[in-house]
């Protein structure tokens, strides 16, 4: 995934970029109410040493992305499905299979805030600057 942004601010080997967000829908972020902050800060990766005021172009690998959504969304609802079938055949009431399936949820998104955490300290799963436009 690749984006295009102004350095704002720089510190040793990161640097901040304000990026203008691209709309899902096509039309421009500014143009509607839908997206109440058109413009994000991220901090970021610079190994070719963007000074504040460059225009960059930033990016980080499609399949990270992909596969980080996945574990967002996917496997919760997998999950969640799993611990149902499994508490279906080892519990007979329906309150504590439910209770099952919300302590599945409760810990999963106590694991993706660790693991999202995590993720930001390693430098592999960061967007980087690629080059200076």
């Amino acid at each position: 995934m690749v984006g295009k942004g102004i350095v704002i601010k720089t510190d040793g080997i990161t640097a901040t970029v304000k990026v203008h967000k691209s709309s899902a829908c096509g039309h421009d972020c500014g143009e509607c109410r839908l997206c109440s902050n058109p413009e994000i800060e991220v901090e970021i990766l610079n190994p070719i040493g963007a000074k504040v005021g460059d225009t960059v172009t930033i990016g980080t690998d499609t399949a990270k992305v992909l596969k980080d959504a996945f574990m967002l969304y996917m496997l919760p609802i997998i999950g969640a499905m799993v611990v149902y079938a499994l508490s279906g055949v080892l519990l007979d009431n329906i309150a504590l299979k439910v209770i099952s399936v919300a302590m599945w949820i409760a810990v999963w998104f106590m694991y993706m805030r660790f693991y999202s955490k995590r993720r930001v300290t390693m430098s592999s799963a960061q967007e980087v600057v690629n080059e200076k436009n």
